[in-house]
């Protein structure tokens, strides 16, 4: 009963991988799905991308929106589609939300703080956005275990991963990897998804990667907290100057309105 990945995921995939296809041929691919043609038009002609132009095919809204943001859109979308449904008790669009927003802040940190890291950009965008699957994974599939958890936090309070240990004897970390292992998923992506919360128990080899997203993950959170008034006045990110923490904190602003348009439509 786990889920599994949308065949039109792994096509897109392969085609944003193919240098040879461009605009059109990802069109054509798009408009294979008539949801996601529909949502994609929907997006794409918002005023967040439309400006003063008016978007009347797919074809259109992949070029003015560029390949790299159409990948990120379709990605999210048929994601979100795929993995979420009405039973268990996560609020979902939080999820999706966080999950998409680490994916951003891994991206950026992966060019501008981890250049030692053996993961592309991609790659540590792609690790970002599934790093907390395993949540969702015991959150549809494992309703009693689920519930251990969720009340040794209730009782004891401390971390939900740490909860999850003593409860289960392993973490949603470990959970996930084992999820994107089924789904043929590369090491690159299911490693740092496996040690995020464990980066010094980690490999010598996925140690490096487990810290980016450990970081990508703890600077949302941070987001969040000052988004509630936790923290008003926001420290530089580690491994950031001044000027890339701004950069930062805007591109995660600009996906946050994105994605209050993607969950509107």
């Amino acid at each position: 009963k786990l889920p599994m990945l949308p065949q039109m995921l792994w096509e897109l995939e392969a085609a944003f991988q193919n240098r040879a296809m461009g605009a059109i041929e990802i069109a054509d691919l798009i408009e294979k799905d008539l949801s996601l043609t529909a949502t994609l038009l929907k997006v794409s002609n918002s005023a967040f991308f439309r400006g003063n132009a008016e978007f009347i095919t797919v074809r259109d809204a992949v070029v003015r929106v560029g390949l790299n943001e159409t990948r990120r859109l379709t990605r999210a979308m048929l994601l979100v589609d795929a993995l979420s449904h009405d039973g268990g008790s996560m609020d979902y669009d939080e999820y999706w939300r966080h999950g998409l927003l680490v994916g951003v802040a891994a991206s950026f940190l992966q060019e501008y703080a981890f250049p030692d890291s053996p993961l592309l950009p991609d790659e540590a965008y792609l690790a970002g956005l599934l790093h907390d699957i395993g949540q969702l994974v015991l959150d549809q599939y494992f309703e009693p275990e689920n519930d251990r958890v969720t009340k040794y936090v209730q009782d004891h309070g401390g971390a939900r991963h740490d909860a999850e240990r003593i409860e289960l004897g392993v973490d949603h970390g470990v959970i996930g990897a084992e999820l994107l292992e089924l789904w043929g998923l590369p090491d690159k992506v299911i490693e740092p998804v496996r040690w995020h919360h464990a980066v010094q128990e980690a490999p010598e080899e996925w140690r490096h990667p487990a810290a980016l997203i450990a970081a990508a993950n703890a600077i949302c959170h941070e987001r969040e907290s000052r988004l509630i008034g936790v923290d008003d006045e926001p420290d530089p990110f580690p491994g950031l100057n001044d000027a890339r923490s701004r950069e930062l904190r805007k591109e995660l602003d600009r996906e946050e309105r994105l994605l209050r348009i993607i969950t509107a439509v």
